[in-house]
């Protein structure tokens, strides 16, 4: 093509000669409007890629690939036709002038922006932009563009012809407009606007670690070299800045993948969470194609990425047509900036009217119509098979927000406010023309000579009001004098999008309101937890703390060091820490400083007032075992040794409890003088008393020798010399030391830091030291003479107790002086007063307690044998653990509340011989755990356990017993110190499990249940001592469901108890089948234990048979409680009695809970078990356990000790009797205890471990190792093989539920043992398969798994083949109950059945 170079003649006359453009590349997107004044127009709806020119031919102009549509930006021609719709139909502007425009597409490439920019300049199609051919055709300014790119393109042409030209881009396309571009207008604020506002709203949300993205080209470098010095000036960091390829770079630069993952991985996986964005359209266009296609190379959701995106006002959330596959979720909650708009309602209606059939000019509207609803017009040459017909009834607002909006957007409204900005500067440059006549009276204004280099005189000084009230104008640099809006995008699923308004930079406003934000109206991305998130490169030095700089990194990186201690830092991110006045301290934060207190020993502070006690009480017995002495005064006991002496040493122990209260209390003179003279004094009258008694004691053994020369000294004389010359030495020191340098009150403000200690200065250390180096040797004197004679004859000699009691003392006082000298402050006379009252009551105890002991009580029982009577089933150890069995059951006589209650039962006790295995369990577990020297190594563990008898009134005596330490029930004190109850295994069912809770939850003791069924509906909330070690009965419920649907069972019967249990298990159960389209033909309640007696009649029997003789009830769902599988077992029994058939008749197929264990009772052996061959039950997850079929083996009566369940289980089990046993049956033949175990059919005991029994295993072991835990938590430095014995003494069994909720573990069995948060076993349940033979046995076959711990789709597992059905089925028959089913289902939709139906 050929470039017009012709400028106009110098005179001013119009010039002959014409260069016209040829080779144009047409194209026809464009829209032209008549008018006397036109306005023209460069949008950007479509874009295109050209290719390179090659040099080697004529330059020709063609797309390197299909034109790219942004139906999005179609709406900036419709505010420029609104706005110019809305002057021509103004009476108030521009009267008589009509205004036209006309409207070209830069396509986003300057070739095509140079070339319709010329268009716009020239008169005809053809590019002769120097001659007006057309006079109609008169541009009087020109708007556009979109990017700074696109209005340089442009205003490179249009200054030449100083024709106006009003931008709309948010980045400046030069450094100085004023100066280099003078035509050009930008119809948004000042970008530095912006950068402040990015850089207020950073430090609002106190984000000081952040990235920026911009494009790869002079904008972006722009942007950068401004915004990154700001960021800077307000402590802000850049952790990276990413360029972004331009488009015209896109293609090639995103040819690799490798250049893809490298420069997404750079931003979409750093830690950085806040993101800011030149939000140019090709930045967004390249940031948008490497997000999705980082997310497709990685395998991940775009949602996942989770940052806070900050974009500048060019976002407006339209995503190119070819990314409509984009989850645009990946921008919810991005802030943005916006140039400020408002809502004008007259440009919906406005966008309401458009009909692509009706706008013959607007070249625009079928392109955008067709991009925007993917149809196409008959006469379009685009479409695709796979397209629909384009109606142009369709409507703009069903449009998703990233393809339309039908609220005016910010770069359209600035476009609407151009245009009344060049009609308003027009009018105002009309109106001088017409100085005395108003504009409304001329015939026409002559606007043919109209020069549009006039109009910049008055645009640039334009001021008005638009139609929503905005205040339009331009600064000084011919940029809109406004701010900005900050905007909150919510993105949904669906594509759609809310755009909230948040905020806004004002610069216009007050001081203080330039940048105001109301966050709580932001919306946060559902990744962050709808909370702002932390931008920071690390964590703020909070108070305490001073900043240390990370040597290579940026300022807003660096370390946090603890102040030193006594000084603080009372601010965040301090760089230095000060100390505190003298007369205050830093608190534990060090944070603040704090007044010091006065710290003495108080009366009122806890460690006082107990030390008060302490020397009360002991006061008090000493004063009482004076009593006693001077009572029985003339005793051998009390006469032997010297009875003054023995007052004395009375009196003088009674003067150190009392001179303890010396020592509490605000130090005075007087206290300060007479503490440590009075504390050496009396203390060492004491213990002169002790050497005179102990040297009376020898002297007087050695004068019974013949000849002896000691009978001279032996007499009261010698023993007053011991005693007074003992304590006048010490009498002297004191003396000394008061004239001397006596002790007197003192301020200590250095020894501790927080307080000022209140304390008597003991003026003189050498004087105290001598005090109790003076104590110390009469007592190392006292306790020789005593070791010495502590072999002499017992009748009189009190020696041992005095060697005894010489021993505490020393050791008091030699563990006093490191103590005394390590604390500070009142623990100093803490300790003094602990070491007095220490080794007072040491020699009280020591010596007049087994004095106390002979006088009060009988001598002979001093003796006393203590027998221990074992109760049930009990082994010592250190720890114990006790069970609730539940091997018997009995009924209770009512209480008719006429007599005192009494224990008798209703009937003999019921026995469950397979319910030893539970005993069995919990006895095997602790052998194993105290053979295992990797659990607990240095204790042992015992077990205590009772049986619930099934019954209230005895789980609570039990219960009570084994919180007692004797036989007695009195639970509250510890009257066995060798019991040490750690944890409770129980009870059986939910009731039991009650019954024990209420009791245990009291003392905060743990228990370890195996119902099936929880006791309450809320167990973690309502139960907190209370956990189950079977899985949720949810997973049970499930698992039911999942198995009639697996077989198409949809016709079936309910069997339960007629208690809460069993309404619970209906009112769940019932909802969940009716959900699946399965139908209860059945809802039978079955009376509980005690009312079993009186409901179960014949008629009742019959009637309750219906289930029986109903051949349409195939499967029979049981819910196992024992009550329930007792009346099922007699109802079975009696019907096939009165109907004279066999049990294996009844031919269901039954469906049973996880309580059930093919376990009946002895009354019912008579009844054939193979009525319920092929049951499918469900059952606590159990595996084989190494060793307790061989512990099994190995059991006789004979060899196991103190056991009273084993006898009664043996008799019963094997229909015998031991000697001597008070249940003996003349029928029964003699126990030999040889019998094995092995032999027993399965209905009344079983070799492999229960569920329960597993249970009950798992719960043992689960104790050990929450005990195992916590001891090895205390001792952090040392195994525990290196302890000699572990400390129980203080052990409390509220400790250890921490380390129970917490725990997992393998077992022996392979089995990991944890429970989840509602304290409940993290298991699943297995489906069994029940084989019953003629000769009474059974097999267990497991043929499926409930197991919610495993991946989806393989929680509910069954092995069809692996199942044996009942004999009287066979695989038809299972397919003709399904046909049953199905049928009776139909019925029953169509007309429910009644209960009598059945009857």
């Amino acid at each position: 093509m050929t470039y017009l170079i012709v400028l106009p003649s110098a005179d001013g006359k119009e010039d002959t000669v014409m260069c016209i453009m040829t080779d144009l590349f047409q194209l026809p997107y464009e829209y032209y409007q008549k008018g006397d004044v036109l306005i023209g127009e460069m949008t950007s709806q479509l874009g295109c890629v050209m290719d390179e020119i090659s040099f080697s031919e004529h330059p020709k102009t063609k797309f390197a690939d299909q034109l790219l549509a942004t139906p999005k930006n179609y709406q900036h021609v419709l505010s420029l036709a609104f706005a110019v719709k809305e002057i021509n139909e103004n009476p108030k502007i521009l009267p008589n002038v009509s205004l036209g425009f006309h409207i070209y597409d830069s396509y986003t490439n300057e070739r095509m922006t140079h070339q319709n920019t010329l268009k716009l300049l020239s008169s005809t199609e053809r590019i002769v932009p120097n001659f007006i051919c057309d006079r109609k055709k008169n541009m009087m300014a020109v708007i556009g563009g979109q990017d700074s790119d696109i209005t340089l393109h442009m205003a490179t042409i249009l200054d030449i012809y100083k024709i106006a030209q009003v931008a709309y881009c948010v980045l400046a396309p030069v450094r100085s407009i004023k100066a280099q571009l003078r035509s050009l207008y930008r119809m948004v604020p000042k970008e530095i606007y912006q950068y402040q506002g990015i850089a207020q709203l950073l430090l609002h949300f106190q984000w000081i670690w952040v990235g920026i993205i911009a494009t790869d080209d002079e904008s972006g470098e722009t942007f950068m070299e401004i915004l990154i010095p700001l960021l800077s000036q307000h402590g802000i960091c850049t952790a990276f800045y990413q360029k972004m390829p331009s488009l015209s770079q896109a293609i090639e630069n995103f040819s690799s993948l490798d250049i893809i993952r490298t420069t997404s991985v750079r931003f979409l996986t750093a830690e950085v969470k806040v993101l800011i964005v030149c939000a140019e359209p090709k930045t967004i266009a390249a940031l948008i194609w490497i997000i999705y296609l980082f997310s497709l190379l990685e395998g991940i959701r775009e949602t996942s990425i989770g940052k806070v995106w900050i974009m500048t006002a060019q976002w407006n959330f339209s995503p190119e047509i070819l990314h409509k596959d984009f989850d645009i979720q990946v921008f919810d909650d991005t802030l943005s900036f916006a140039i400020h708009s408002n809502e004008m309602q007259s440009f919906t209606s406005f966008l309401k009217t458009l009909n692509p059939n009706t706008a013959n000019e607007d070249g625009f509207i079928r392109i955008f119509w067709e991009q925007a609803f993917n149809c196409f017009f008959s006469a379009s040459n685009e479409h695709e098979e796979r397209m629909d017909s384009c109606t142009g009834l369709e409507k703009l607002e069903s449009l998703p927000g990233t393809l339309f909006e039908i609220s005016m957007t910010g770069q359209s409204y600035s476009i609407y406010n151009a245009v009344h900005a060049i009609a308003h500067s027009l009018h105002r440059m009309y109106s001088p023309m017409s100085k005395h006549r108003a504009m409304a009276k001329r015939s026409k204004l002559d606007h043919k000579n109209l020069k549009s280099w006039r109009l910049h005189y008055f645009l640039r000084s334009i001021s008005f009001n638009n139609s929503v009230g905005d205040t339009v104008s331009f600064d000084e640099n011919r940029e809109l004098a406004a701010g900005f809006d900050i905007m909150n995008w919510v993105t949904f699923p669906n594509q759609s999008f809310l755009r909230l308004k948040v905020g806004r930079v004002n610069p216009q406003a007050s001081q203080n309101q330039e940048f105001t934000l109301n966050k709580e109206d932001i919306m946060w991305n559902s990744a962050l937890n709808q909370v702002p998130p932390f931008a920071l490169c690390n964590d703020r030095c909070h108070l305490g703390y001073v900043r240390e700089k990370k040597e290579g990194k940026p300022f807003c990186c660096y370390d946090c060091a603890p102040c030193p201690d006594g000084m603080i830092s009372n601010q965040k991110d301090m760089d230095n820490c000060f100390k505190c006045p003298e007369n205050q301290f830093p608190n534990k934060d060090q944070d603040q400083c704090i007044q010091k207190a006065f710290n003495f020993l108080s009366f009122s502070e806890p460690l006082g007032l107990t030390l008060a006690f302490f020397a009360l009480c002991f006061s008090l017995i000493t004063a009482f075992i004076l009593g006693i002495f001077t009572k029985h005064q003339n005793t051998p006991i009390v006469k032997a040794n010297n009875r003054e002496l023995t007052y004395s040493l009375l009196i003088s122990l009674l003067l150190c409890f009392l001179c303890s209260f010396l020592f509490i209390g605000w130090p005075h003179t007087v206290t300060c003088y007479l503490r440590q003279a009075a504390f050496g004094i009396i203390f060492s009258v004491a213990i002169s008393c002790i050497l005179a008694k102990t040297i009376t004691v020898v002297l007087a053994f050695m004068a019974t020798k013949p000849g002896s020369t000691m009978r001279r000294w032996v007499g009261k004389g010698f023993t007053y010399f011991i005693l007074l010359g003992s304590s006048f030495i010490q009498m002297s020191i004191c003396a000394v030391w008061i004239c001397t340098a006596p002790p007197f009150p003192d301020f200590d403000f250095h020894s501790l830091t927080e307080e000022i200690v209140v304390e008597c200065n003991e003026g003189s250390a050498t004087m105290f030291y001598s005090v109790l180096g003076y104590l110390g040797l009469l007592a190392f004197v006292s306790f020789t003479m005593a070791f010495h004679a502590r072999k002499l004859p017992d009748s009189f000699n009190e020696a041992k107790f005095i060697t005894f009691s010489m021993l505490v003392f020393c050791s008091v006082w030699l563990s006093f002086v490191p103590s005394y000298l390590s604390t500070k402050g009142k623990h100093m006379v803490a300790v003094e007063i602990f070491s007095i009252l220490a080794s007072s009551a040491g020699l009280l105890g020591c010596i007049f307690a087994p004095k106390c002991y002979i006088i009060i009580l009988k001598p002979n029982l001093n003796k006393k044998d203590h027998l221990f009577r074992r109760n049930w089933y009990y082994q010592t150890g250190d720890f114990i653990i006790g069970v609730i069995a539940s091997q018997f059951g009995c009924v209770f006589d009512e209480i008719p509340f006429s007599a005192h209650p009494g224990r008798k039962f209703a009937a003999e006790l019921i026995a469950r011989p397979k319910y030893y295995q539970h005993v069995l369990s919990s006895v095997f577990a602790i052998k194993e755990i105290n053979e295992n020297s990797q659990i607990l190594p240095n204790a042992t563990f015992g077990f205590h356990i009772y049986d619930s008898y099934i019954n209230a009134r005895m789980t609570h005596q039990n219960t009570l017993k084994l919180l007692s330490s004797q036989e007695k029930i009195i639970p509250n004190f510890k009257c066995d110190k060798q019991k040490n109850l750690i944890a409770v295994i129980g009870g059986l069912d939910s009731e039991i499990s009650l019954y024990m809770a209420t009791l245990l939850g009291i003392y905060k003791i743990p228990q370890l249940a195996y119902c099936i069924i929880a006791p309450v509906m809320d167990v973690k909330n309502q139960l907190p001592s209370f956990y189950r070690m079977v899985p949720s009965e949810e997973y049970q419920y499930t698992g039911i469901v999942q198995l009639l649907l697996h077989f198409q069972w949809t016709w079936v019967g309910i069997l339960t108890m007629d208690d809460n249990n069993g309404d619970q298990f209906v009112k769940t159960l019932m909802p969940m089948l009716l959900q699946h389209g399965i139908c209860i033909a059945l809802n039978e309640k079955t009376p509980s234990v005690s009312q079993a007696i009186d409901k179960l009649s014949f008629d009742s029997i019959l009637k309750r048979a219906c289930y029986l003789s109903n051949s349409k009830i195939k499967v029979l769902i049981v819910n196992a409680e024992n009550p329930t599988i007792t009346c099922l077992t007699w109802t079975i029994y009696l019907y096939v009695t009165l109907k004279s058939i066999t049990e294996t008749s009844v031919g269901k197929v039954w469906l049973i809970t996880a309580q059930w264990d093919f376990s009946l009772d002895i009354m019912l052996r008579a009844i054939d078990i193979q009525v319920f061959d092929g049951t499918l039950s469900f059952a606590i997850h159990s595996n084989a356990v190494p060793g307790f079929r061989k512990f099994l083996h190995h059991l006789q009566p004979s060899s196991v000790k103190g056991d009273d369940f084993i006898r009664i289980f043996w008799e019963q089990a094997f229909s015998c009797s031991f000697s001597g046993s008070k249940e003996v049956k003349q029928t029964s033949d003699s126990c030999t205890g040889e019998e094995k175990l092995d032999s027993l059919p399965g209905t009344l005991f079983e070799m492999s471990m229960t569920g329960q029994s597993y249970s009950i295993y798992n719960a043992v072991h689960a104790i050990a190792h929450s005990l195992h835990k916590m001891y090895s938590s205390r001792s952090k430095h040392r195994a525990m093989q290196d302890r000699a014995r572990l400390d129980v003494s203080n052990l409390r069994s509220w400790q250890i539920h921490p380390f129970i909720r917490s725990i997992i573990f393998n077992n022996s069995a392979g089995d990991k043992v944890s429970l989840n948060e509602k304290g409940e076993l993290a298991a699943g349940f297995d489906i069994i398969n029940w084989v019953a033979f003629p000769n009474q046995s059974f097999a267990s076959v497991k043929v499926g798994m409930m197991d919610p711990e495993a991946v989806t789709d393989q929680d509910f597992t069954i092995n069809d083949k692996a199942i044996t059905w009942h004999n009287t089925f066979n695989q038809t028959a299972i397919l003709a109950m399904i046909e049953i089913s199905l049928n009776m289902k139909v019925i029953y939709d169509k007309m429910p059945l009644q209960p009598e139906a059945f009857s």
